[in-house]
């Protein structure tokens, strides 16, 4: 990537940051394209180590080569002083690289104002249907992040006991586990994959990239950001469950138990939920999950009775519209969606006749599944997107996680995106290669 194209996608992440994010997904676009300027210098400061002769190569610059983060969130001042210090030539890219990350930064802050245009021509703040009703839980809920980030913790810091019981030496766990072995079997690989994700991402390489060790900093840092972001959303979900309530109460008990209660349309509203702790058995990552039971006057009630009885849509698109009707969103076409949105598309659609709609998150980035999804959700294509049950994980030939499932639009977004990608192919090898055979008899 030339330098030219750096400062394209640099200005093109400016110019939606300056015009105001009105949507996730259009914070997204300019993260994106923030992410691809960076990625874009990061090459530039590569490239500049490929210039070298192979046997003038140091391990130092090796080391620079591949330990330059893919993200710029991930981007520290040790990388500028390791280019600095051991590849001089490169250190002309590091203002650019920090520049972007800064504005990366600067996006990722930027608040999304969910808005509609008068008729005069102003415009109001619309709150997010998940977040504009029960105010006074969002506090209780979020009291609740240190129990989460204390969790996350905990088992972060289980399994670097762990590896350093089994692979480590001096409080050091290796970069490599097997260095000798020519072939890993699939257990070592998944051992492996461990210490390149969870311990690296909490720890401090030491020894010119032979070890790790743990980094409390940082650790605390994660921890903290994990709590808060999964008591919002718990928040949220909440509130798509229940609707708008009437002095509502959040109250927690010594053990793994909370309870949600109010009145709504003059009913006694309990929400039992169990904070459920799990670990994903491959990454050894921790999630929580939060089970819940509905009691309306002390009597269950199945969620989609609840929903039934008490309209809990129509209290959502109230909240979502306060006094004033509020604008349809803009329908996404072809020419305004991403790449990314499009590709997204066709893989669902394509799951959604190959296989009924059983979909395997490996095939999707991490972008695409916490950002891109959520977009089409937004833009009414894709009706709904859940993970299968755990009990069922594992017993396809395929690694099915999720089921995703479109709406009419969504299925006409994606007819018009496949025969969109039809004509492009028409001009393209093999075709193309085949058409010129036919001119020249």
């Amino acid at each position: 990537m030339t330098q030219d194209r750096v400062t394209k996608f640099e200005n093109e992440a400016r110019s939606l940051l300056a015009a105001g994010f009105t949507t996730k997904s259009g914070q997204s676009a300019a993260k994106h394209a923030a992410s691809s300027a960076y990625l874009g210098a990061r090459k530039l400061v590569q490239d500049v180590f490929l210039e070298l002769p192979r046997e003038t190569r140091t391990a130092a610059q090796e080391a620079i080569y591949f330990d330059l983060p893919d993200t710029p969130h991930n981007w520290r001042p040790k990388h500028a002083a390791a280019i600095r210090e051991h590849l001089p030539a490169a250190a002309e890219h590091i203002p650019t690289i920090e520049r972007l990350v800064a504005l990366y930064q600067e996006i990722k802050a930027a608040p999304v104002v969910l808005a509609e245009r008068n008729a005069d021509g102003t415009k109001v703040r619309v709150p997010h249907r998940s977040e504009a009703f029960n105010p006074e839980l969002r506090d209780q809920f979020m009291a609740q992040a240190p129990a989460l980030a204390a969790s996350y913790e905990r088992n972060v810091r289980a399994v670097f006991a762990d590896y350093l019981d089994r692979f480590g030496a001096d409080g050091v766990i290796p970069a490599e586990l097997y260095p000798n072995e020519a072939r890993l079997t699939r257990a070592q690989l998944g051992q492996q994959r461990i210490v390149n994700n969870l311990i690296a991402r909490h720890a401090t390489p030491v020894n010119k990239r032979t070890g790790y060790v743990l980094d409390e900093a940082r650790l605390a840092e994660l921890a903290k950001r994990y709590g808060d972001e999964v008591a919002m959303q718990w928040f949220y979900k909440t509130n798509r469950k229940l609707g708008v309530l009437t002095n509502p109460r959040l109250v927690r008990d010594d053990g793994a138990n909370v309870e949600v209660t109010g009145t709504k349309a003059g009913h006694a509203i309990r929400m039992a939920q169990q904070v459920v702790q799990k670990w994903a058995p491959v990454s050894r990552e921790v999630f929580h999950q939060f089970p819940a039971l509905i009691y309306v006057d002390g009597k269950f009630t199945p969620e989609a009775d609840y929903a039934k009885q008490f309209d809990v849509e129509a209290d959502q698109d109230e909240a979502a519209s306060g006094d004033q009707p509020t604008a349809a969103a803009p329908a996404l076409t072809l020419e305004t969606a991403t790449q990314e949105q499009q590709s997204v598309m066709l893989y669902l659609e394509s799951q959604a006749v190959d296989s009924g709609g059983a979909v395997e998150s490996a095939r999707l980035s991490g972008h695409e599944l916490t950002s891109v999804i959520p977009s089409l959700i937004d833009a009414g294509l894709v009706e709904s997107f859940s993970r299968v049950p755990s009990s069922v994980l594992g017993a396809f030939r395929r690694s099915i996680t999720h089921t995703a499932d479109l709406t009419e639009a969504g299925w006409a977004f994606a007819h018009a995106a496949r025969r969109a990608r039809a004509a492009r192919l028409k001009f393209a090898a093999p075709r193309s290669t085949i058409e010129a055979a036919r001119l020249r008899y």
